[in-house]
Parts: structure tokens; C-alpha cells; sequence
């Protein structure tokens, strides 16, 4: 058997504007598999021991998975190709207390083609560990109550321009649900204050693998902003429709 092979690059930020990001590259005849996060959530002790925790458990899922194709592809008889796996964290927005970042994934599991996806991340600073969207809100439920309208009008429009007016039925036609959406805060004008927030949904949830992902960007409404905690109020700034 080919002789496995492993790099392992990492990269310590520093308090600059040209801080490098913190990448992790293993390779062997299996697995060609790639984890990376920005300086900036480095820099935070306790979201950089998520992020290694978390790219663990991703290699070993990766690594199991390939083993299994190997496995799989001498009892039946067919061609293994060597899997792949890239992950990479980029900050969308901090403020004081804040941070969210945006996981972008491709995989190739020697499918019938490659696959990708995005993950959501938003860290509370002032205690160190993670924080959902919903959980700023005073009430269970407001975050849906503020958006689910705007966000299902804004799908079914992008949905029909991509289709070219055609009307699909059945698990495309519907609204998905916000809990296999990745919601994400974002600051666009970079004033440490997050202005829109980005629901993105992967490949055959909102629609067929051709086409692709919907990234729907909603703006910080007056609703939005009385439903949140108060510790978490100034983080946010509306912005007109």
C-alpha cells in the first residue's frame, strides 16, 4: 500500500491586516482532506478549540468514510477514487460581543459528482462559546415571526428566475425549514455592526443539485431588532427597505 501522507500548516495570526489563516492539510491515497479558519477566530480561545474540535471529528468522518469506499469498491467490483474533503471558515461580521463566520464545505465521496454545503457559526465573545441567531431573541420564535414571510417571497422569486418561470411541485416547491437553512449575520459596511442576515440553503434543499445553492440576504428590520435580548441589541442596526 501506498505510503500515506500528512502536512499539517499552521499558522498563528498576528494583529495585522495581513494575518494569515490557520489551515490544516492531511493527504493520503484515500483522503485528500483540507480544514482552515481565519486569524480572527484564532485569535478567540475558546472558538479555536471549537474549530480543532470540530475539523477532528470532520477528519475522522472523511477518513472512515473513504476507508468504507475502499472496502465497498473491492467487494462489488469497482473503481475507487480517492475522496476529498475542503472546509473553510471566513468571517462575515464581528462586533464587541459578537462574531459569525461562514463555513463553506466541498466534498467528493466518489459519487456521481461532488457535493458542497454551508454551515453557520456566530460566537459570543463576552462568554466564549457558541451562540445560535434564534437564541438572541427574547422570544422563542421571533426570528421566524420577523423573516419567515420576506424569506419564503424572496425564495419562491429566485427559485422562479432560475427555473425561467417554470413551477416546480412537490419537496421543491416548498419552503424549507429554518433549521436546515445555515442563517448567517453579516456585516456588509464593516462598522462592526451586522446590517443583513444571509440564509443560505445547500444543494436539494430549496431545489435539484443543478441548481445549485440559494443565498437570500434580508435586512435588519425594526421587528427584528425590538425582538432581540438586550445585551445583544447594539450588535445589530437597521437598515431602510
Amino acid at each position: 500500500m501506498k505510503r500515506a501522507l500528512l502536512f499539517a500548516v499552521v499558522l498563528v495570526p498576528a494583529a495585522t491586516a495581513t494575518a494569515k489563516a490557520v489551515k490544516t492539510e492531511r493527504v493520503t491515497n484515500q483522503l485528500e482532506f483540507s480544514y482552515e479558519w481565519a486569524a480572527k477566530a484564532d485569535a478567540i480561545g475558546g472558538l479555536r478549540a471549537y474549530l480543532q474540535a470540530d475539523m477532528g471529528k470532520a477528519f475522522q468522518r472523511a477518513r472512515d468514510d473513504a476507508s468504507d469506499d475502499v472496502r465497498s469498491a473491492r467487494a462489488n467490483h469497482y473503481p475507487f477514487r480517492q475522496h476529498s474533503y475542503s472546509m473553510s471558515w471566513d468571517v462575515e461580521g464581528e462586533t464587541q460581543r459578537l462574531i459569525s463566520l461562514e463555513g463553506s464545505l466541498e466534498f467528493d465521496s466518489n459519487g456521481a459528482h461532488p457535493n458542497s454545503g454551508t454551515s453557520a457559526l456566530l460566537w459570543d465573545r463576552q462568554v466564549d462559546r457558541q451562540a445560535t441567531v434564534a437564541g438572541l431573541f427574547v422570544a422563542a420564535g421571533s426570528l421566524e415571526a420577523a423573516t419567515r414571510n420576506a424569506y419564503c417571497k424572496a425564495l419562491d422569486a429566485e427559485r422562479l428566475r432560475r427555473r425561467q418561470g417554470e413551477r416546480m411541485e412537490g419537496e421543491f416547491a416548498k419552503c424549507p425549514a429554518y433549521k436546515e437553512l445555515a442563517i448567517v449575520p453579516v456585516d456588509r459596511n464593516r462598522n462592526r455592526r451586522f446590517d443583513h442576515l444571509l440564509f443560505v440553503a445547500a444543494p436539494y434543499v430549496a431545489g435539484p443539485y443543478v441548481e445549485g445553492s440559494y443565498e437570500i440576504s434580508l435586512p435588519i428590520t425594526g421587528k427584528l431588532l425590538a425582538g432581540l435580548k438586550a445585551q445583544y441589541r447594539s450588535s445589530f442596526e437597521f437598515q431602510r427597505q
